[in-house]
């Protein structure tokens, strides 16, 4: 009987540990690596056609949700080479930022310029109101290697946007065969980049509409 109730309190603390792991997502295609925060099941790829001004695309996503509704994951793309050509960077990733908002019906709260992994970036916080509920998103758009990234998080509360396991999660992607950590194209001295963004009022950060 003891061995019996042993095992049981060691495979319910190994549940717990389990529980409070980061989910890594690795795909070889899109040359990535992340880590959804813990708590969240193990997601699939899912394909999808996307339109561009350049021609059809091919949409490729990561997501996952809770019992409770919170979401998280991550989507890419690849970028035509003409229309890289014949648009930069910046406009690209304004673009993509506006349109996350359209596609979400989200309501802007923060937004500022950011690197991710050394890569040109833009994050974003909003609001947003479903099915009569309110919830709270953070995202974060990054252009690398001719690839359009799109980290996201929506949970119930402003609050947990910048919880430590969040942060971690829009902290953690990663380009395969380059050097973590390694910016390309650091933030200037004394301003922080990304999660979180730059610090309030820095003159990349423009604020949306005042928190509802």
């Amino acid at each position: 009987m003891r061995n019996i109730t042993a095992l049981c309190l060691v495979s319910l603390l190994a549940s717990a540990c389990e529980e409070k792991k980061p989910v890594p997502v690795t795909s070889k295609e899109g040359g990535f690596t992340v880590a959804l925060p813990p708590g969240f099941p193990q997601p699939k790829a899912e394909t999808k056609p996307l339109k561009t001004a350049a021609g059809k695309v091919s949409m490729i996503s990561y997501t996952s949700s809770k019992d409770d509704g919170t979401y998280a994951g991550v989507v890419y793309n690849e970028f035509p080479p003409l229309l890289l050509k014949l648009s930069s960077p910046e406009k690209i990733l304004d673009g993509s930022q506006k349109g996350a908002l359209k596609r979400t019906g989200g309501k802007l709260l923060r937004q500022g310029k950011t690197t991710c992994a050394g890569h040109p970036g833009r994050f974003l916080y909003f609001v947003v109101t479903q099915k009569g509920k309110t919830g709270y998103g953070r995202q974060l758009v990054c252009l690398a290697n001719a690839k359009l990234f799109q980290l996201i998080y929506i949970g119930w509360t402003r609050e947990e946007l910048d919880t430590p396991e969040v942060a971690a999660f829009f902290k953690s992607l990663q380009f395969t065969g380059e050097e973590p950590g390694k910016d390309k194209k650091p933030a200037p001295k004394g301003e922080r980049p990304e999660p979180g963004g730059k610090k309030p009022g820095s003159k990349d950060e423009k604020p949306g509409p005042k928190k509802p």
